[in-house]
C-alpha cells in the first residue's frame, strides 16, 4: 500500500491539537487511520508565535506512505 492521505488540523495557541480530521484519503483505511494517529501522538507541539497574533492556527499536512 502506498498513498498520501491529508490532515487537517488545528493548534491553540500553547501547541495543544484542538482538532484533526482526513481532509484527503489515501484511499486506504489503514493509511488513512496511521495519518491521523501520527498527527495526535506529536501533540503538544510549539507553541504559536506572539507575532502571528492568533489564538489557533490551522494546518493541512500531507503525509507520503511508500514502499522502497
Amino acid at each position: 500500500m502506498e498513498g498520501q492521505p491529508v490532515v487537517a488540523f488545528t493548534l491553540n495557541k500553547g501547541g495543544g491539537l484542538m482538532r484533526a480530521d482526513l481532509a484527503q484519503t489515501s484511499g486506504y483505511r489503514l493509511l488513512d487511520r496511521a495519518a491521523l494517529e501520527a498527527v495526535h501522538q506529536a501533540a503538544p507541539y510549539p507553541e504559536i508565535p506572539v507575532e502571528l497574533k492568533t489564538d489557533t492556527y490551522p494546518f493541512k499536512l500531507p503525509i507520503s506512505f511508500v514502499l522502497k
